[in-house]
C-alpha cells in the first residue's frame, strides 16, 4: 500500500462531533470512526481499511452483476425487451453509444469491469489523510469528489475566489464508492486505465492495482468533475 501511494502521487493529496466554520456549524457524520484518535499506524491503517471493505465489496459486487449480464447477452442473438431496457438503463449510466445492441454489449465491457481495493483503498488513504480529512467527516467524501451546484457538498476553506466548485456529500460511505467507480470506469479521462483493465483481462492477466495506477495521472486535476451530472439539483447536501 505505501508503495501504491508514492506510484498513485494524486495527493489533495457513536457520538456528533460539532465544528465551527466561519460560515456555519458542521457536524461530523455518526458512523465514521474517529481515525485521527489511533496513535499506533498499523492499527490506523487496519481500521481505515476495515471500515472500506464493505462498501468496497457491496459496490465491486454490483459491478460484477453488471458485467455477468453483459456477457450473458453476448451470447445470445436477440435480446428480450426487458433487456433491451436493461441495456439502454445500462448504457446511459456509463455514457455508451453503439448503433446496434451487440456492439453496445461490446463497449460496455470496456466500462463496467472492477477496480482493485489496492487502488480503491490507497487512493482514498491519501485523499482523507486516512480518513481523517474534514471532508471525509463531514461528507463521506473519501475521494475529493468534486460538484458544482451551489449547496451541493462543502465549501473547501482554501476555495480560489470566484472558484464554483464544492467538496460533493454523500448519505452513506457506500455512496462515496460507487460514485468513484463510476466516474472511474466512464470519464474520458480514465480511458487509459479502461484500457491497461481491457488488455490485461485479453491476455489472461491479473487485473493489478500498479498496473492501473499509470492510468489515473489525470484524477487529481479532474477531481471527478463530471459527479454534478450524477446529483439531483434539488438534494440539499450541506
Amino acid at each position: 500500500i505505501t508503495a501504491l501511494l508514492v506510484l498513485i502521487g494524486l495527493g489533495c493529496f457513536g457520538c456528533y462531533t460539532v465544528l465551527k466554520s466561519d460560515d456555519a456549524i458542521e457536524v461530523e457524520k455518526p458512523d465514521l470512526p474517529d481515525f485521527s484518535a489511533f496513535n499506533d499506524v498499523t492499527a490506523k491503517k487496519n481500521a481505515f481499511f476495515n471500515y472500506l471493505q464493505p462498501a468496497f465489496d457491496t459496490v465491486t459486487a454490483e459491478v460484477l452483476a453488471e458485467r455477468t449480464l453483459l456477457i450473458h447477452w453476448q451470447t445470445k442473438t436477440t435480446l428480450t425487451a426487458q433487456e433491451q431496457v436493461q441495456l439502454q438503463d445500462m448504457a446511459s449510466m456509463y455514457k455508451v453509444t453503439a448503433n446496434n445492441d451487440h456492439a453496445l454489449i461490446n463497449a460496455l465491457l470496456l466500462h463496467v469491469d472492477i477496480i482493485p481495493e489496492e487502488l480503491v483503498f490507497s487512493q482514498s488513504a491519501n485523499e482523507t489523510g486516512w480518513g481523517s480529512s474534514r471532508f471525509a467527516k463531514l461528507g463521506h467524501n473519501f475521494f475529493g469528489q468534486w460538484c458544482f451546484s451551489k449547496g451541493c457538498g462543502i465549501v473547501p476553506n482554501q476555495r480560489e475566489q470566484g472558484a464554483a466548485h464544492e467538496v460533493a456529500s454523500f448519505d452513506s460511505t457506500e455512496a462515496s464508492v460507487r460514485s468513484y467507480f463510476r466516474n472511474i470506469n466512464r470519464n474520458q479521462s480514465y480511458l487509459p486505465l479502461r484500457e491497461i483493465r481491457s488488455e490485461l483481462r485479453k491476455n489472461g492477466d491479473v487485473i493489478n492495482a500498479c498496473a492501473l495506477a499509470a492510468g489515473l495521472i489525470n484524477y487529481s486535476e479532474r477531481k471527478n468533475a463530471d459527479i454534478a451530472e450524477d446529483r439531483p439539483k434539488t438534494r440539499n447536501n450541506r
